[in-house]
């Protein structure tokens, strides 16, 4: 059973420093039974404190859930869960400071029906007409009730692409796992993730098309976009798909509905860029619980 914590962190910007105060309790319920040990932020070792801030200067407020230490290797590993801005944060760092593993995910549960995400930002790649409307929206449908983000309005055609991007977002080694539901689109239908993203005109795409029956992944240079690989698939158009991406150095795995289908090589982007969902032409796409997990920056 999870331990409890109730934790409030404001941070405090300025041109040289970031303060930031940490008020913090561990109080696990009186039936919690722990195999990790509770912990409250000022029990972290200062090489502890010092990632977890770095990794969170972009931040304006945090609510943490839980702060746990447990040992692996002879080495403590502090777990911390976290909120902050409407997205869901996971560290596991090391007592000397290493970053063991950061997970991100947004579910928009929390975020205003009817408009962009927080923290996310539209744009094209070949804009030829006006841009998509994207919108957060309630759906029953989704394992992950209520909200999900879709674009709700569609007029583009050709070989414009539609983007929801993730701003305060960059990554090179990166595992993506989004669900995925096609709604509309004469042209084109279906949609999928971005990453490596440099800008609008140039990043990596992997994609699910239920109109033409197959699961790709290409790359976008330069407004043109190249594909790498395609595998055939039949999905069913009614219900929700995952879909996952693992990008680690120069080889991409990517799977849908947990079975891998494509297996590659490419060093087309070789640093890390931001992150974000696609979609082509007219279609219009659902998506909720978009997740990233930060892989070594160093292979």
């Amino acid at each position: 059973m999870s331990c409890k914590l109730s934790l409030k962190m404001i941070f405090l910007t300025a041109i040289i420093s970031l303060l930031v105060v940490f008020i913090a309790s561990c109080e696990p319920g009186p039936n919690a039974s722990c195999e990790k040990k509770c912990v409250a932020f000022i029990e972290l070792p200062r090489a502890v404190r010092k990632t977890l801030q770095q990794q969170l200067i972009a931040l304006a407020k945090v609510e943490a859930k839980k702060i746990a230490v447990s040992e692996e290797d002879g080495q403590k590993i502090y777990e911390i869960e976290l909120t902050a801005n409407n997205i869901d944060y996971e560290f596991e760092i090391a007592e000397d400071g290493k970053l063991v593993k950061k997970e991100i995910e947004w579910t928009f549960d929390k975020n205003k029906i009817g408009a962009v995400p927080k923290g996310w930002v539209v744009s094209e790649t070949n804009t030829k007409g006006r841009p998509a409307t994207w919108q957060v929206v309630g759906d029953e449908s989704t394992k992950n009730r209520p909200n999900i983000v879709a674009i709700t309005d569609n007029e583009n055609k050709g070989h414009t692409y539609n983007l929801l991007i993730a701003e305060n977002t960059n990554f090179r080694n990166v595992g993506i796992e989004v669900s995925v539901k096609a709604i509309s689109g004469r042209q084109d239908q279906g949609g999928g993730v971005i990453w490596r993203a440099e800008d609008k005109n140039n990043y990596y795409i992997a994609r699910w098309n239920p109109l033409e029956g197959n699961f790709r992944v290409y790359f976008v240079k330069d407004g043109k976009r190249t594909q790498l690989a395609s595998a055939d698939t039949k999905l069913d158009v009614q219900k929700w798909h995952k879909l996952k991406i693992e990008h680690v150095g120069r080889k991409i795995k990517a799977k849908l509905n947990g079975k891998k289908l494509i297996e590659i090589e490419d060093i087309t982007f070789r640093r890390s860029g931001k992150v974000g969902l696609w979609t082509k032409a007219d279609a219009a796409t659902a998506f909720d619980k978009f997740e990233i997990e930060v892989e070594d920056e160093y292979k």
